[in-house]
């Protein structure tokens, strides 16, 4: 019978057995009961979001949150209580926490109801903001070009696919084209590296006079070239060309051995 007591009450209470188990994760979890309001939190929890233990149990979790989304938790909390089952909270949305100092930081929130009868929902939370900064550098990366810092032709065909997307009749858009005549010539005399610092100062000549972008709902991109060509009409030197005349290389020294050969009759004189 003591048994059986001591099986019940540490059913009753699953949050209290786990929680060195839950100390010794590396994420931040939180234990909420129906109503919403905090029963346990770990230690990575008080660390990510600066509150005390005593702080954040009987708080609604909301609190930690930021204020623009908090209604909207508590309407998405109550229909997930109606059907709960271990799910990625936020539905490919960019999920923040608010910590004590009122700052606001990426996070990635797995939610799950605990197996027993005490209605508990177990959430682990993720602090992302190392994958965040990593993933909008990728996208500078991807939509700027290096070399003068504009965005690029990718950059370009995004904003036009968003322009046309929207179809918006009062706002009409226009393209203009600028090309600098003769600087194939400053890249053959003076050399690419002048050719690179040509293109920089022309770049920030055209930042300095379009001013504010956003003000004048303008956008500046370089396209650039996706092909150098050596001479006009003629394609740059590839791969498929260097192979052909390694092949004309074998074929040449080929014949040269035959002919060398003993008895082999000698090469006629033109």
């Amino acid at each position: 019978m003591i048994e059986q007591r001591g099986q019940r009450a540490s059913s009753d209470n699953p949050i209290r057995d786990s929680t060195l188990l839950f100390d010794l994760m590396p994420d931040a979890i939180i234990a909420v009961d129906r109503s919403g309001v905090i029963r346990h939190a770990n230690r990575q929890c008080v660390g990510m979001f600066g509150y005390a233990i005593g702080e954040l149990l009987g708080q609604q979790v909301e609190m930690l949150m930021p204020a623009s989304i908090r209604a909207i938790h508590v309407r998405h909390r109550l229909a997930y209580q109606e059907h709960p089952v271990p799910r990625h909270m936020g539905g490919g949305l960019d999920l923040k926490g608010r910590r004590k100092d009122g700052s606001e930081f990426p996070v990635d929130i797995m939610i799950s109801p605990l197996p027993n009868p005490s209605g508990l929902i177990l959430a682990v939370v993720r602090d992302t903001t190392t994958n965040a900064k990593m993933n909008d550098e990728l996208r500078r990366l991807a939509y700027t070009d290096v070399l003068t810092g504009l965005p690029n032709r990718s950059a370009l065909y995004r904003d036009l696919n968003v322009s046309l997307a929207r179809g918006d009749k009062a706002d009409p858009m226009a393209i203009v084209l600028f090309d600098l005549d003769g600087f194939k010539e400053v890249n053959d005399t003076l050399g690419h590296l002048a050719g690179d610092q040509l293109l920089r100062i022309c770049a920030q000549r055209c930042i300095e006079a379009v001013g504010d972008e956003a003000l004048r709902g303008l956008r500046r991109h370089r396209l650039g070239r996706s092909r150098v060509r050596d001479r006009p009409g003629r394609p740059a030197l590839g791969a498929g060309c260097r192979r052909r005349s390694r092949r004309g290389r074998g074929c040449r020294r080929r014949r040269r051995r035959r002919r060398s050969a003993p008895g082999c009759p000698p090469r006629r004189s033109r």
